[in-house]
């Protein structure tokens, strides 16, 4: 499950890319003519949104960090409310103005949107630059909806109910959980206020190393604070240089109800062909001690009659 999840989810991500990328190419969107680039998204909106695909909105920001277009992808139309904000001091923003190249692209850390159709969601935005005539000329950013995200490529996947799902960012913030008090916290501070086993601080480490791994480890439960065995996965989603850890952890108890019915279709099943088996061998034996019985018959009369041949002659 955490590694369906980890690719389905790197695959989302690099679609998303080659997108945005693709957007920062037409002529228009570069020299902010609206009219043309504002077709080109709606445009780009109405696909995404006929595929079901999980993006919240696509913005164009000027050089001086405004917000100028914007088209909410579940309408399939402009959306108005993005127009106008000022993010020249998101860190997305800072990046694409001082530090970026054409055709990179930045996995933002997640956030709570401020305003918009979007306020009050957590999202995750994907940024690229814009250059014009060689010149940083603003981005472009595509936000999703964490949530939907889950819903997608996540929670379908579920073994039962008690399933319990974590996305990690590389730096240890929860992105999304099932234990929903995570969200937004690091990882590696919950652990240590919560005085987590060591074999589970290992396995967080581990992860976020962006290494996979299935275990079976101590698990403490965020809400009740009981500790009991778990058997967890962790698997990475790469993207553009970085990665996000999808973690996945279902009770012991939970993983032997699973596997009861199975195990006991296995010992059915054992025990219907050590019978069969046992059947086989005892009618083969009969069969053996019969041919035996007849040989020694056959062979016994043969001899008596050639034993009273030779008395008559």
């Amino acid at each position: 499950m955490a590694r369906s999840s980890a690719l389905s989810l790197s695959e989302f991500l690099k679609t998303r890319k080659k997108e945005l990328l693709l957007l920062g190419e037409f002529e228009a969107i570069q020299a902010g003519r609206e009219e043309e680039g504002m077709r080109i998204l709606i445009s780009l909106a109405k696909e995404l949104k006929e595929e079901g695909t999980p993006v919240g909105n696509i913005i164009r920001i000027n050089k001086e960090g405004i917000t100028v277009w914007g088209v909410n992808v579940a309408l399939g139309e402009q959306d108005e409310n993005t127009i106008g904000v000022d993010l020249s001091s998101f860190p997305c923003f800072i990046w694409a103005r001082d530090e970026a190249e054409e055709r990179k692209v930045l996995i933002g850390e997640p956030l709570v949107v401020q305003g918009g159709f979007l306020k009050g969601k957590r999202i995750i935005s994907l940024t690229t630059p814009v250059f014009y005539q060689g010149r940083f000329n603003g981005i472009i950013i595509a936000n999703f909806l964490i949530e939907e995200l889950a819903k997608k490529y996540i929670e379908p996947l579920g073994l039962s109910p008690k399933t319990h799902y974590t996305i990690l960012s590389e730096k240890g913030t929860v992105i999304t959980s099932t234990f929903k008090e995570l969200i937004g916290k690091n990882i590696l501070q919950i652990q240590e206020e919560k005085n987590w086993p060591e074999d589970s601080k290992a396995l967080v480490r581990r992860a976020l190393r962006g290494e996979e791994e299935a275990i079976r480890h101590s698990f403490i439960n965020v809400l009740s604070g009981e500790t009991s065995k778990a058997i967890s996965a962790y698997s990475p989603a790469k993207i553009n240089g970085s990665f996000w850890s999808v973690w996945v952890s279902v009770p012991y108890g939970e993983i032997e109800k699973l596997i009861l019915p199975f195990r006991q279709n296995q010992i059915f099943a054992l025990i219907v062909v050590l019978g069969g088996t046992l059947v086989l061998a005892a009618i083969y034996v009969l069969g053996m001690r019969v041919s035996q019985k007849d040989g020694f018959l056959n062979g016994y009369y043969q001899a008596r009659g050639r034993r009273g041949k030779n008395k008559k002659s």
